[in-house]
């Protein structure tokens, strides 16, 4: 049923001469690294700081239980379980390894999804956001790089994430306990040391190509789970770090929120394409990937607004 609905598609692809592939590969793209990320990174230092760092909490925490889904199910992609499906356009270039479940929609979800449910007061904006984050869905679906249970899993498993962290996130911000948020942090530490130890010792389906070559390489996708991995420690660590010891506030002018954010949309291209690459290589592929995604993650949510901060307080001093 599944490969049968992306034959449709296929086929609706081929009847309106790809008139929509464009479209949908733009849209796709709202479900990959940057967009998603830089959203939850705009409101933490712009617009809402406690929502903001549920985003991100949500995001990372999301990105980890991918990973494990991921390694877990190892399900391939469609034009490896069905010669016949043919992917449009570039949609493989970032469609690598196993399928099952999405993390364009995974990071779609944490992204557009809450913050939809967030806002969903500002009717327009809830609006935006939903048809946003359904079309990043459909776009999986119709570029023939992901089954619908794969979307829909992501999409579920996202949601169900979100609901908890801010249950717990509530009951931490109403707590007479001041250490509930190093408790959290231990145990998502505890999480992740054994999410790793369990990529690492599990077996993965070695299958191969005609001309000797892995369908898929665990390795990749190992590595892969190992960066959301650091993503999410990153996350929560800086979380603690700002605050205990920062304590910024959203409270600031247009010009200083836009120079944050600025700075920091820089800063994350630049650290994700030159600095993720030389920990991979200082330090191989998998802990170079769990170390690099860690310390940058750290840097956005504890360090960048500790570096802020300090240069918005001498601007007020001077």
């Amino acid at each position: 049923m599944d490969i049968s609905y992306l034959l449709l598609l296929q086929d609706l692809r081929n009847a309106t001469g790809s008139a929509f592939d464009s479209f949908f590969l733009v849209i796709t793209k709202f479900g990959e690294n940057y967009f998603p990320y830089l959203l939850c990174l705009f409101v933490f230092w712009a617009v809402d700081k406690k929502f903001g760092e549920r985003l991100m909490l949500t995001m990372g925490s999301a990105i980890m239980l991918n990973g494990v889904l991921k390694l877990t199910v190892c399900a391939y992609r469609p034009w490896i379980r069905n010669a016949a499906v043919l992917p449009a356009g570039d949609a493989k270039t970032t469609a690598t390894g196993y399928s099952f479940p999405s993390g364009h929609t995974t990071q779609a979800t944490a992204a557009y999804g809450t913050s939809a449910v967030h806002y969903r007061r500002h009717k327009g904006l809830a609006a935006c956001l939903t048809i946003l984050l359904l079309l990043v869905m459909f776009s999986r679906n119709y570029l023939g790089v992901h089954t619908p249970q794969d979307v829909l899993v992501g999409f579920g498993a996202t949601a169900l994430v979100a609901y908890i962290m801010n249950l717990v996130l509530t009951r931490i911000e109403n707590s007479q306990n001041k250490q509930s948020d190093l408790i959290f942090l231990c145990i998502i530490a505890v999480l992740i040391a054994a999410a790793l130890f369990y990529f690492t010792h599990k077996t993965y389906p070695m299958d191969y190509n005609a001309d000797g070559s892995l369908i898929v390489d665990p390795l990749k996708m190992m590595r892969d789970s190992f960066s959301g991995c650091g993503c999410c420690l990153g996350i929560f660590i800086g979380w603690v770090f700002e605050r205990r010891f920062v304590n910024f506030s959203v409270d600031v002018s247009m010009e200083t929120k836009a120079a944050r954010c600025i700075s920091g949309i820089l800063l994350y291209l630049f650290l994700m394409n030159f600095c993720y690459v030389l920990f991979l290589k200082a330090m191989g592929s998998l802990w170079g990937a769990f170390i690099g995604s860690m310390v940058i993650f750290f840097y956005f949510v504890g360090i960048h607004p500790l570096l802020f901060c300090c240069i918005e307080g001498k601007k007020k001093t001077a």
